[in-house]
């Protein structure tokens, strides 16, 4: 019998074959017709080389699937032949402590089209504890996206809310897959009408104003009863394959009051713009960098000092005009290596991160000597290498 297979040999590398199928069943197993695979985001990060799971090279991919019995096993009960049939994508070993709990979290656990060859193909040799017969009059087609509404329907009888929900607003944060499929479930299946998806946008802006009383410490050179904070931001993303890029620009109106005078707090800015990209490298491991800038903060210069006898020290004589210096601005390149690896079925992270790359000299601070008739500044770090191994026990 000739077995027609999709496999992925590696990352954008597609292969179709033809190959003879050896049809020696163990009394458990079933010989099964693949009629429909549907496609997850698994598939696609698999594909693109960016799935960040356990996972191998080459694969036949699909782990969500529809088609019929073809042959049975001799101890095979649960179908028979010419049955319509669907399965787990996971393989779980249904002997460890996890599995008494919820097989989904097996600590032997792998998963077709993933880290075992899939569905991806006309016939695939399955365990019957695997397969599930259709008591439905479903067209293979949406019969295929039974895994996609499991994982869903597991979710909502988690939450344990569903009773006592009618009356409830329930928000779904995310519509993808699983998240339309949540929402389909709950407003078709367990009749609720207050059901909300909230999905990401591309693109955002965002108001925001704050407004403090009480005296207000900041700094030695900001101190207020009263400070009100007022701005924007504008925020949007860009995500294709395996490249993300983000940018945010941000302005802050923020003014100090104290009794009738009005002024500019340290933290006012006509901009704080932020980059970052990130490139997830064929399933090696992910590089990003991001990049900050801003101006610097604003502070009051002092004009001169006096001794004070009672406390045996001088005191500064700040300028009438508050906050009207600023300290350089402030810009910050930043570098992170993630590779991710899969080490005797335990998930190891090894990172990289240079942290201020340029090495750049940003103004922290301005500090004076004790007659203040001499200053200097203080800066931000300057460049930091972080590395290391991430791993779970």
């Amino acid at each position: 019998m000739k077995n027609k297979i999709i496999r992925l040999n590696a990352p954008h590398c597609l292969e179709i074959l033809e190959k003879d199928i050896s049809i020696n069943l163990d009394e458990d197993e079933v010989l099964v017709e693949i009629d429909r695979i549907s496609l997850c985001g698994s598939d696609l990060k698999l594909y693109n080389g960016c799935y960040n799971a356990p996972s191998l090279y080459p694969i036949v991919i699909g782990h969500e699937w529809a088609g019929k019995t073809i042959i049975t096993g001799n101890k095979v009960t649960k179908v028979k032949v010419g049955d319509k049939v669907t399965g787990d994508c996971s393989i779980y070993c249904g002997k460890c402590p996890e599995c008494n709990i919820d097989k989904n979290i097996c600590r032997n656990i792998e998963k077709y089209g993933i880290t075992r060859n899939g569905f991806g193909q006309k016939y695939k040799i399955v365990p019957e504890r695997y397969l599930y017969k259709s008591s439905h009059i479903l067209e293979n087609k949406y019969l295929a996206l039974t895994e996609c509404f499991s994982v869903a329907l597991h979710a909502i009888k988690k939450m344990k809310l569903i009773a006592n929900a009618q009356n409830d607003e329930i928000l779904i944060i995310g519509g993808g897959s699983i998240g339309v499929a949540i929402y389909l479930l709950l407003t078709y299946v367990y009749k609720l009408n207050n059901v909300f998806i909230l999905e990401s946008s591309t693109a955002k802006v965002s108001f925001f104003s704050k407004k403090e009383q009480g005296v207000i410490f900041l700094n030695y050179n900001d101190m207020s009863d009263k400070r009100r904070i007022s701005g924007i931001e504008i925020f949007m993303k860009y995500i294709k394959d395996n490249l993300e890029l983000y940018g945010s620009y941000s302005y802050l109106h923020s003014r100090s009051y104290w009794h009738d005078v009005t002024y500019k707090s340290y933290n006012n800015m006509d901009y704080n713009i932020k980059l970052m990209a990130a490139y997830n490298y064929l399933g090696i491991g992910k590089l990003s960098m991001s990049y900050s800038l801003h101006p610097g903060s604003l502070y009051t210069p002092i004009c001169g000092a006096e001794y004070n006898d009672n406390i045996s020290a001088y005191q500064p004589t700040y300028s009438s005009k508050w906050n009207t210096k600023r300290l350089s601005r402030y810009n910050r390149l930043d570098l992170n290596i993630e590779v991710p690896l899969f080490i005797q079925k335990k998930n190891v992270l090894f990172f990289f991160s240079v942290t201020n790359i340029l090495n750049l000299h940003n103004e922290r601070d301005i500090i004076y000597n004790s007659s203040y008739s001499q200053s200097s500044k203080s800066y931000y770090d300057g460049r930091i290498i972080y590395f290391g191994v991430n791993f779970s026990l």
